[in-house]
C-alpha cells in the first residue's frame, strides 16, 4: 500500500477505495500504528468483558470468547424467577452464543402438586380441586343406605386437579331378592320380595292386597321370603303350619313364630313334595260328636298319594293313614293324576245341615278351579270365571302357591307371586 501524507485532515476515520477493496484506516498517534483486528472484535479493554460480547458494525451476532457464559430466559419477563421457572445458561461456542440450556418456563396449566407454582403466576396450585394422586371416600346411592347392609362407600381418585366422576369400590342398594340378605340396604333382610298375600272376605265378598308375606309374616323364625309349597290355620288351636319348598316347616303358635324345623321331623312320611293340605277342624268334628278329642285333622296330597295325620293341642303329631287317591266322577277333577296348586276349606257352622256348611276351594295345575262341599258335590268353573277370581283385585290365576283360611274372620289367604 502506498503511504499516505501523516496529519493529514482525511485521514482518521476515512475511507479510501483500492480497487474493489474496502479498507479501514485506523487513526493512529505515530506511524507505529496499532495492528489491525479482525472485523466485529469487541476487545475486553474496550467493553467487551463481563461476558456480554460485542457486536459487530453490521449488527450481526455477538462474538464472545471459548468458555464464556451467560445467564438467558425466554420465557414471559414476569415469570421469570417465579414458582419453578429459572434462567438457563448460554455458552460460548465459536465464537458466538449458543442455545439456553437448564432454563425452566412455565407450564400450560399447574399440577396440583400441592407444593409448586407450576405456570409462574405467583400462585400455587390455582384451579385444582384436590392434588394428584389424593383419594376422598365416595358413595352415590341414597345417603340413609350408605353403612346399612351391604352398602358401603367407595374411593373417588384425584386426576389431573380433578376428582374423577368413577367411585370405585362402592356397593351400592339393588332390588331385595329372597337371599339372606338386605340387597337394598333399608334395614330389613328380603322384605317386600317373594310372594304377596290377597285375602278373600267371605264377608264383604272382595279382594284385598295384604302387602309382601316378608312383610307380614316377621320375626326371626318366619318363613319370609321362602318359596311355600303349602299352608294351613289350625283357627280352633291357633296355629299356623308353613311348609317350604325346600322341605322346611314353619310353624306360628299364637302369633310367636316358633324355630323351624324340617318337616320330615314332624311328619315322617311327607318325604316327598307336598301338593295341599286341608284340615278338619275340631269345632267340626264337636258339632257331630261332642265327645270327640280335641285334635285338628291334617290331609296332604302329593300325587299319587295322601296322607292324614292327627295335630293335638300339645303340638305333637300322630300318624293315621296313607294311600293312593282315587277319582270321583266328573266334573270332579283327575287327582291322581293332576296336581293341587292350593286348597282352603270354608267351615261355616250355621248353616249345619247342608253341603255350604264345608267347602273346599282348590286350584289344580289343569287350569280349573273347583268347589268340593260336604254334601260331596263338585263344582267346576274356568279359573277366569270362578266366583272368586272373576272379581276385582284377584291374583293372577295359575300363580298362586298355597292358601289358608281363618274360620274366625271367615278369609281366605292366598299366597301368590
Amino acid at each position: 500500500m502506498k503511504h499516505l501524507r501523516r496529519g493529514s485532515p482525511f485521514l482518521a476515520g476515512s475511507t479510501l477505495l483500492v480497487g474493489s477493496t474496502l479498507l479501514v484506516a485506523v487513526a493512529c498517534a505515530d506511524d507505529a500504528g496499532v495492528a489491525e483486528k479482525p472485523i466485529g472484535h469487541v476487545d475486553a479493554s474496550t467493553g467487551g468483558g463481563g461476558g456480554t460480547g460485542g457486536t459487530t458494525t453490521d449488527g450481526s451476532t455477538p462474538w464472545c470468547s471459548p468458555g464464556e457464559t451467560r445467564s438467558c430466559y425466554s420465557g414471559p419477563a414476569q415469570s421469570q424467577g417465579v414458582g419453578r421457572c429459572q434462567d438457563g445458561v448460554q455458552s460460548c461456542q465459536t465464537g458466538t452464543f449458543g442455545p439456553c440450556e437448564g432454563e425452566v418456563l412455565p407450564a400450560s396449566s399447574e399440577q396440583c402438586d400441592g407444593s409448586v407454582d407450576d405456570n409462574c403466576d405467583g400462585l400455587v396450585d390455582e384451579g385444582c380441586a384436590c392434588q394428584s394422586g389424593e383419594t376422598r371416600p365416595c358413595y352415590t346411592g341414597p345417603t340413609a343406605t350408605q353403612g346399612t347392609g351391604p352398602c358401603a362407600a367407595g374411593l373417588q381418585q384425584c386426576q389431573g386437579g380433578q376428582w374423577a366422576s368413577a367411585c370405585t369400590g362402592q356397593t351400592l342398594p339393588v332390588a331385595e331378592s329372597c337371599n339372606g340378605v338386605d340387597d337394598d340396604c333399608n334395614g330389613a333382610v328380603d322384605d317386600s320380595t317373594g310372594l304377596r298375600l290377597y285375602h278373600y272376605s267371605f264377608v264383604s265378598n272382595a279382594w284385598s292386597n295384604g302387602g309382601y308375606l316378608s312383610n307380614v309374616w316377621t320375626g326371626p323364625n318366619a318363613p319370609g321370603c321362602a318359596g311355600i309349597a303349602a299352608a294351613v290355620k289350625l283357627t280352633d288351636i291357633d296355629r299356623t303350619l308353613v311348609f317350604g319348598a325346600n322341605g322346611t316347616l314353619y310353624w306360628r303358635k299364637g302369633s310367636v313364630w316358633q324355630p323351624p324345623q324340617p318337616i320330615t321331623t314332624r311328619f315322617p312320611a311327607l318325604t316327598g313334595v307336598i301338593d295341599s293340605v286341608y284340615h278338619i277342624a275340631y269345632s267340626w268334628s264337636l258339632a257331630w260328636n261332642p265327645s270327640a278329642p280335641m285334635q285338628e285333622g291334617l290331609t296332604f296330597t302329593s300325587v299319587p298319594n295322601f296322607y292324614i295325620y292327627q295335630y293335638l293341642p300339645n303340638d305333637t303329631v300322630t300318624f293315621s293313614q296313607s294311600g293312593t287317591l282315587s277319582n270321583d266322577p266328573p266334573p270332579a277333577p283327575n287327582q291322581s293324576a293332576v296336581r293341587v296348586r292350593w286348597v282352603f276349606e270354608k267351615l261355616d257352622l250355621a248353616l249345619r245341615g247342608s253341603g255350604a256348611a264345608y267347602e273346599f276351594f282348590t286350584e289344580y295345575e289343569d287350569g280349573f278351579f273347583y268347589r268340593y262341599n260336604a254334601a260331596g258335590e263338585w263344582t267346576k268353573w274356568s279359573a277366569q270365571q270362578s266366583p272368586l277370581f272373576s272379581k276385582a283385585g284377584a291374583p293372577a290365576v295359575q300363580s298362586c302357591t298355597a292358601a289358608l283360611f281363618d274360620h274366625g274372620t271367615r278369609v281366605a289367604t292366598l299366597l301368590c307371586p
